[in-house]
């Protein structure tokens, strides 16, 4: 993907982000629509918990997953070097 047509996407997220807060700001009551901000204040600290331990694994199994190419030859030179064996 283009550098170019991917700081275009981003621009335009962020764009229409934007506008949607400002929409719904300009919406909302004097005050605010909650009444209990420490009740509110717990949830997202659950969610935000949620969220690290679920990234913690996918970066947990991503490294699982990692084998360098000098570690992990292929099923070609395997059989290669026990040819090679057999010459000597």
């Amino acid at each position: 993907m283009n550098l170019f047509w991917a700081a275009l996407v981003v621009a335009a997220v962020s764009a229409v982000a934007t506008t949607a807060m400002l929409l719904v700001r300009r919406r909302a009551p004097k005050g605010s629509y909650f009444e209990d901000g420490d009740r509110a204040a717990g949830v997202f600290g659950v969610l935000a918990t949620g969220f690290a331990v679920l990234l913690g694994f996918v970066v947990f199994l991503a490294f699982e997953s990692f084998e360098p190419r000098a570690a992990a030859p292929s099923a070609s030179h395997g059989s290669s070097r026990s040819s090679s064996r057999r010459r000597n």
